[in-house]
């Protein structure tokens, strides 16, 4: 059985995924998706900068504190994690994001949100000077990354479409 996503070992990960070395996933235009049974990239990925969202945590999902997580991904350069652990979401994350903004999800995934600033869209009054839009530096919103991560052995398969698909080899 051929299961999606190219093998990576877990020590190239920083190489692959993080600074993505020779372009490979930026030239497929979709995002990555890390699928790991053994959930060692997820603790990678929680101990590097990023802003983890587990989609089975409540709080996580909060649409207040999801929006910050993702505009403070734009403001900082930083990845967003989107973790679906091993549960099948898609739908419900998918509205958890629209709740937001309507189509933020697919605005996200094909990348729409980093045209036009789009991403400012999603600032409201009362986030703060942090949040004015001249603190938005190219170089910063440029480092941008929507990692999904899942530990699910055969993940939704509209969402191997829809991204860039590695699979963590794991060693025997």
């Amino acid at each position: 059985e051929t299961q999606a996503g190219k093998l990576v070992e877990l020590k190239d990960l920083d190489e692959v995924l993080i600074r993505d070395v020779g372009n490979k996933i930026k030239e497929t235009g979709k995002w990555p998706m890390v699928i790991d049974v053994s959930s060692q990239a997820s603790v990678f990925l929680r101990y590097l900068d990023t802003n983890y969202v587990n989609v089975c945590n409540g709080s996580n999902m909060d649409p207040n504190k999801l929006r910050r997580s993702i505009l403070g991904a734009f403001r900082y350069g930083k990845p967003v994690v989107v973790d679906f652990m091993d549960v099948d979401m898609l739908d419900e994350v998918e509205k958890g994001f629209d709740v937001i903004q309507p189509n933020l999800w697919k605005d996200l995934m094909s990348k729409e949100i980093l045209k036009n600033e789009n991403y400012l869209k999603l600032v409201r009054k009362d986030d703060g000077k942090d949040y004015e839009p001249n603190n938005f530096q190219d170089a910063r919103v440029a480092k941008f990354n929507f990692i999904l991560l899942t530990a699910s052995r055969d993940p939704d398969e509209r969402l191997v479409e829809m991204t860039t698909p590695l699979r963590i080899k794991i060693q025997q």
